[in-house]
């Protein structure tokens, strides 16, 4: 058995700035995870201030 976790559950870390999208992928192979579901989702448009 494999065990995933979904790209969105990740969508607040990539939407707050602090990963990129591709480090998702490089983040759910350190927190062991074995495959991830990829979502579409559109980043939010983040303003700065």
């Amino acid at each position: 058995m494999e065990i995933g976790v979904s790209s969105y559950s990740l969508i607040k870390l990539v939407n707050e700035g602090a990963i990129k999208q591709i480090d998702v992928i490089s983040l759910a192979k350190e927190m062991g995870f074995d495959v991830i579901e990829f979502i579409p989702f559109k980043l939010e448009e983040r303003r700065e201030q």
